[in-house]
């Protein structure tokens, strides 16, 4: 799910976000619906956002690692003090606003479950059975267990973020989880908030590790981070997936970084397609000399090549995309002297 991007922080155009809140809840209501028509009598269900509760956590969340630069901005990465601090108070939401049973692992990727009572809902076969005796009749009964769904986001962010970055995903989660509750909902569900979706030690090594994949990249920093909240790291992440229920769909708001929805003047949008990234690394050799007095025509400037070649690339690249929905991006260049003895020199 994509939402357009906030720029200005008008009132006006934030209130209009959190109506993202009541189609996530709408949504969770069909899946559970459609997954446990078999298993229950029809039963109203009309949960209602809190539009107010909404943007207050959004604010709430933002403090933590909030950027005095920005009006908006946020420094939370994964696994500083302000982003344990931050998943620890979501995780207390989970617990005391929804319900919660909240799992935690070692990097701190934060797993809340609410698991249906046997009396919230009533089998067809046996109507003066609990639901765990529906669970163990043959698979011919109408009482077929029902699947959690499972919804969420990050809480980490960019060394220079946005207030709404993955957070969002996560307080939308964490409503429709309190809505759901509030209106006596059947079903089961769970609300995530993955670490590290920004790339500080790896890729994506919250969510990769919830399903069994390694995705760490700087294992001996995260060990170090790890050791200064009082976690081990281990051999590997591991998400226990023991106790957990079984997962039937995923269901994450992302704010728009993209601008199509708002040059479209559209609200929301459903995702149809994800970013594959290749990233290069490329030197650019030079020769070094006086800057004051070497002659133009005997000058062999590093920089000024890369110059060059950066927008040959970039016209190449436009030529080759037309008509495909492909981007690029020139990061970051680094200039530096390469002269041995002027760096001995320097170090007298």
């Amino acid at each position: 799910m994509t939402m357009t991007s906030v720029h200005k922080g008008n009132c006006a155009r934030t209130m209009m976000k959190v109506q993202v809140t009541l189609l996530v809840a709408s949504l969770l209501v069909c899946s559970v619906t459609s997954a446990r028509k078999d298993i229950y009598q029809k039963k109203s269900c009309f949960p209602t956002a809190n539009t107010t509760r909404v943007l207050e956590d959004l604010r709430a969340l933002r403090q933590f690692g909030a950027a005095n630069s920005h009006p908006l901005g946020v420094s939370r990465r994964a696994m500083t003090v302000a982003d344990v601090q931050a998943r620890k108070w979501l995780a207390s939401k989970m617990e005391q606003e929804a319900s919660m049973e909240v799992h935690v692992d070692s990097v701190f990727t934060t797993v809340g479950i609410w698991r249906e009572s046997p009396a919230s809902g009533t089998c067809l076969d046996e109507r003066d059975q609990a639901h765990e005796d529906c669970q163990a009749k043959s698979a011919g009964s109408n009482c077929i267990p029902a699947k959690t769904v499972l919804m969420g986001s990050h809480s980490d962010t960019q060394p220079q973020g946005g207030w709404l970055d993955g957070a969002l995903g996560v307080i939308f989660a964490l409503e429709a989880a309190r809505s759901m509750k509030e209106a006596d909902c059947p079903g089961s569900w769970a609300v995530a908030n993955w670490q590290d979706e920004e790339g500080r030690f790896g890729e994506l090594i919250g969510s990769k590790s919830f399903i069994g994949e390694d995705g760490l990249h700087a294992r001996s920093e995260l060990e170090e981070a790890c050791k200064e909240f009082g976690r081990q790291l281990g051999d590997a992440i591991r998400h226990d997936q023991e106790g957990m229920p079984e997962w039937g769909a995923y269901l994450e708001a992302h704010i728009e970084q993209g601008q199509r929805l708002e040059v479209a003047n559209q609200k929301v949008g459903i995702v149809s397609g994800l970013v594959g990234l290749q990233q290069r690394t490329i030197s650019v050799t030079g020769e070094q000399n006086h800057a004051g007095s070497t002659p133009m025509d005997l000058r062999v400037d590093a920089f000024k090549g890369i110059m060059g070649f950066l927008e040959d690339v970039d016209q190449m690249f436009r030529t080759l995309s037309q008509g495909r929905d492909t981007v690029w991006t020139f990061g970051q260049v680094q200039v530096s002297r390469m002269c041995p003895w002027l760096e001995l020199m320097n170090s007298v």
